[in-house]
This record gives C-alpha cells, sequence and structure tokens, in this order.
C-alpha cells in the first residue's frame, strides 16, 4: 500500500480545489474540515490496511506478539495501535546489512 504521504499527495495532486495543511493530529476521526478528513482518511485507510493484516493472521490462529512499524510515519502509526507496537527506523538497512 502507498505511504500515508502518498496518499494524501494522490489526493491534492488529482482533486480539483481540495487544499490540506500537514497531518496536525493523530486521529482516525472524521474532521471538522477537509485538511483534517483528507489527512485522517489516508490514516484511516492504512490503519484499516493493517487492521485487516491482523484479522487476516488471527483467523489461522497465529498469535501476534507485536507490530514492528518502520518508515516515516512508524512514529506516527504505532499510536493509532492498542497493540505492542515498535518502531524501527532501520529495519531495511539492518535487513539489507544481514545479506550482504
Amino acid at each position: 500500500m502507498a505511504g500515508i504521504n502518498t496518499l494524501i499527495s494522490s489526493v491534492l495532486d488529482k482533486t480539483a480545489q481540495v487544499k490540506a495543511d500537514g497531518i496536525q493530529n493523530e486521529s482516525t476521526e472524521f474532521g471538522l474540515n477537509t485538511s483534517d478528513n483528507v489527512n485522517n482518511a489516508a490514516l484511516a485507510a492504512t490503519v484499516g490496511m493493517v487492521n485487516l493484516a491482523i484479522s487476516k493472521i488471527e483467523e489461522q490462529r497465529i498469535v501476534i506478539d507485536k507490530i514492528i512499524f518502520t518508515g516515516g510515519n512508524g512514529y506516527l502509526l504505532s499510536s493509532l495501535f492498542p497493540h505492542h507496537c515498535n518502531v524501527i527506523d532501520e529495519l531495511v538497512f539492518l535487513g539489507l546489512e544481514a545479506y550482504i
């Protein structure tokens, strides 16, 4: 799935006369204005995708001990989940290092 910033910029770039400020708060609630709704919808889509993945894993009776986020919005996303989450900024580089 596209990252949060890509989701937001796609809406802003492809929709006439829609303007939005940067993410002001960590929320998936309906906003009170266009800016909040554009940002919150991108967060809600991402949280929904992760929750669907969690649900599919749990259907297989696999226990999830923790969720690991990496990338530019890792800390933002981790604040939106009730699960035990870790943020590892350098995870991709650690993986590459292991195989080089």
